[in-house]
């Protein structure tokens, strides 16, 4: 099965759907980046180092489709973190996975003044 850059927001509802509920963080985090890692159109980088708002960060998982677009990945549990739509922002958007409720959340990227 191939994901086309289109189809991604759609992929991640299933996989939100597939793998969310009430669960350790670590248990969802292993669950989606084996989703996504059966996608062969997919790369995906784990952990990847942010600078945001003069802090140093990680953003959860970033992928790559086709080796063209790049999508930034935060994990969080009912809401999304203030610092997941920061550090996403830096990386010009990207989508929030929220376990408890199964559901995607796409982050749109930040202007400056929206970093402080």
């Amino acid at each position: 099965m191939q994901v086309l850059f289109e189809e991604f927001e759609d992929f991640l509802r299933g996989v939100a759907l597939a793998t969310g509920g009430k669960k350790s963080a670590r248990s969802f985090m292993l669950e989606v980046e084996a989703k996504l890692r059966e996608v062969p159109n997919l790369e995906v980088e784990k952990e990847v180092p942010v600078v945001y708002a003069g802090r140093k960060g990680r953003v959860d998982f970033v992928v790559t489709i086709d080796g063209v677009y790049r999508v930034g990945m935060e994990l969080d549990r009912r809401s999304p973190r203030k610092r997941s739509l920061l550090k996403l922002g830096r990386l010009g958007g990207g989508y929030v996975m929220l376990r408890e409720i199964s559901d995607v959340l796409r982050v749109s990227p930040l202007k400056a003044s929206e970093e402080r």
